[in-house]
């Protein structure tokens, strides 16, 4: 149900532990200040989304996607960078501050 995916990812964000929720066709993770990750793919996902946890998430940076941002700021009221897509096998991302949900979709048909 969505009301406990909801609660799950936002109690995920806020914790202090490195939580990665994954399942066969999806992986989320977070971000938080001044984080950056690199990661390398077997296979590529078909869809990659910032999705800003906070407020605002801003200094946001990518590395190998097809539209690349370069120390932008995400806004939680305006959540624009989704459904972006990966050029090879690997990306970057890193944020300045605030709290970022990386997501990665490995199929173009999920199903509910």
């Amino acid at each position: 149900r969505f009301d406990h995916l909801f609660s799950t990812i936002f109690s995920c964000a806020y914790s202090d532990l490195k939580i990665f929720l994954a399942d066969e066709q999806e992986i989320i993770f977070f971000l938080k200040d001044g984080e950056v990750a690199e990661v390398n793919f077997f296979t590529k996902p078909f869809a990659v989304s910032l999705l800003p946890i906070t407020e605002i998430c801003a200094g946001v940076t990518t590395k190998n996607l097809h539209w690349e941002l370069d120390n932008a700021t995400l806004k939680q009221n305006f959540p624009n960078a989704v459904s972006n897509r990966l050029k090879n096998s690997e990306i970057k991302i890193s944020v300045e501050i605030g709290t970022l949900a990386i997501y990665f979709c490995f199929s173009d048909s999920i199903s509910a």
